[in-house]
């Protein structure tokens, strides 16, 4: 078994890869341009892509049964160029895509909630490269000792 960290990342992955049953579309735009950080994917042969992170844990106690409470930071970065139209646009369209698998949800060991997104355009021009970052806490139940297991599994 792996860490629950890298289960979340997995089923993220999973969740915004997955074709429709009948379909050979993948849900969004990205395809299957979907890395888990530390696979850098170059952003000018690559895009649009889809980034997972998981930047940020913090745990505290939360039952007499030594179960811990961990609070993940998940990070989906969407980048994309646009040559012909507005480029926050395009990342809208690319938002409502992502949103709508994360609140279908993507697994029912974690529970998670939408925070907010931050949005980054480092280059504008005739070709804008825009990327829009969407945050999600993700709260996971463990036994102190057992990082591998949900205790909603």
């Amino acid at each position: 078994m792996v860490h629950v960290r890298k289960q979340l990342r997995d089923a993220v992955k999973t969740a915004l890869t997955t074709r429709t049953a009948g379909s050979s579309a993948y849900p969004t735009v990205a395809g299957n341009r979907v890395y888990i950080r530390g696979s850098q994917p170059n952003p000018e042969g690559n895009c649009p892509y889809i980034k997972i992170k998981t930047p940020v844990e913090e745990s505290e106690r939360f039952s007499m049964d030594n179960d811990n409470q961990r609070t993940v930071t998940l990070e989906l970065e969407l980048a994309l160029f646009e040559k012909n139209g507005v480029c926050e646009d395009e990342l809208d369209a690319f938002c409502v895509q992502v949103e709508t698998i994360m609140d279908a949800g993507i697994s029912t060991a974690f529970d998670y909630e939408y925070t907010g997104t931050d949005f980054d355009y480092p280059r504008e021009g005739s070709e804008e490269f825009g990327i829009a970052t969407l945050s999600y806490d993700v709260v996971i139940i463990t036994n102190n000792g057992d990082p591998e297991t949900s205790q909603k599994n």
